[in-house]
């Protein structure tokens, strides 16, 4: 049976446990496809991604794990955050780290306006005053910009995995937009319509839930819907920060999957998307 997680941290970035703990745990929970993503930045200076002297370090260490388990195939990835412009920091780093890598995942978890760079993740109080300062206390111009840098990382990284994106909704769902609002769905509808023509893979991620308690889980129900519509492939990244992350909400994830009426799982092997049956234990 196949049981995939593309989407985890270890201590290298901002996560609670070494690689090989995660893995221990990964083997235990009988998984059959792993992937280690730790963040990295296009801009220097944030500092729960991983330190740019550490790359060869994290990569090496990846790739000594994957004699652990023969029956599991362990994946060297990242997780670029974007940045509208892609604003080059440490770009040239990402480009010369990438040729080693297994498994690239693209985010976006900060958005800019007037010369301001707020993270859409943080506390709701700095949301807020993010979109005071620069966009004017303007949601829909907001959410405009998130979904407008999230589509330019689509296009200017085509990365295997395009990690939850619908993020914007973890403090904004249920106090600043309302589920359903047309202009808001047309944003969606846009973003799955690129994912779709440009064959990128998405995530059902329940980070949201497990580390925040707040119950949401990415993509929400009416995007899964449309991510359907538009024939993207959709796998399961539990973005895990330890290793109790990791033999946890899996088989939740296969649930959310399969009331938004997706028979099949998407996995990765052999550089390329496949498919299997979804299977949820008894």
């Amino acid at each position: 049976m196949i049981k995939v997680s593309y989407h985890n941290h270890t201590s290298f970035s901002d996560g609670k446990n070494t690689p090989a703990q995660m893995l221990e745990t990964a083997i235990q929970e009988q998984f059959t496809h792993f992937a280690f993503t730790d963040h990295i930045h296009v801009k220097e200076g944030v500092d729960w991604t991983m330190d740019t002297s550490d790359y060869e370090a994290y990569i090496a260490q990846i790739n000594s794990l994957k004699s652990m388990a023969p029956s599991l195939k362990v994946f060297a990835g990242i997780e670029v955050d974007w940045y509208l412009g892609r604003q080059t920091g440490s770009w040239s780093k990402y480009e010369s780290l990438q040729p080693h890598l297994d498994f690239v995942v693209g985010s976006v978890h900060a958005i800019e306006e007037n010369g301001m760079l707020f993270f859409v993740d943080g506390s709701y109080e700095e949301l807020l005053e993010g979109l005071e300062k620069a966009f004017n206390g303007d949601v829909k111009k907001m959410a405009t910009r998130y979904f407008e840098t999230y589509n330019e990382m689509l296009e200017g990284l085509s990365p295997n995995l395009a990690a939850h994106p619908d993020l914007l909704r973890l403090y904004t769902q249920g106090k600043l937009i309302t589920t359903g609002e047309d202009w808001y769905m047309d944003l969606l509808l846009e973003t799955a319509r690129l994912m779709g023509k440009l064959g990128i893979t998405t995530e059902v991620n329940m980070g949201g839930d497990y580390r925040k308690k707040n119950g949401i889980v990415y993509p929400q129900d009416q995007f899964l819907a449309i991510l359907k519509e538009n024939n993207v492939k959709v796998t399961v990244g539990l973005d895990s920060h330890s290793a109790e992350m990791v033999g946890a909400y899996y088989d939740d994830s296969l649930a959310v999957l399969s009331r938004a009426g997706f028979g099949e799982l998407a996995y990765f092997e052999d550089s390329q998307w496949k498919k299997s049956p979804i299977n949820i234990p008894k």
